[in-house]
């Protein structure tokens, strides 16, 4: 992948994704050997398959989601219930750095130098 990125002209505007966890290093690593010069990064929440959103991976905007948008469904099913229970550590794991981690669904932007 790192060939066929490098082929590209200068300029040109790349998406990188990863689903797997730890893939903010791997994005990172992949776009510095390549010549891609990281514009912006996103997490895809709950995950890149399931993608509700993509929040921007800044703190400010990690922490808004967590305290403002990140919410339960309003059902009374078992799952539901499950996921209530869940999002306090949700939403204290997207304030921190550990999101990287812990939500893995990654989209990277970037342009081809």
């Amino acid at each position: 992948m790192i060939a066929t990125l490098r082929d590209l002209p200068v300029g040109v505007p790349v998406v990188l994704c990863d689903a797997w966890p730890l893939s903010r290093q791997r994005c990172r690593k992949l776009a510095t050997r390549s010549g891609v010069c990281v514009v912006r990064e996103y997490l895809a929440l709950p995950t890149l398959r399931t993608a509700v959103t993509l929040v921007q991976d800044t703190p400010a905007t990690a922490r808004y989601v967590a305290t403002r948008l990140l919410a339960a469904p309003p059902t009374s099913s078992w799952r539901a219930r499950l996921e209530a229970a869940a999002l306090p550590l949700a939403r204290s794991i997207l304030s921190t750095r550990s999101r990287s981690v812990v939500f893995s669904g990654r989209v990277v932007l970037g342009a081809r130098t």
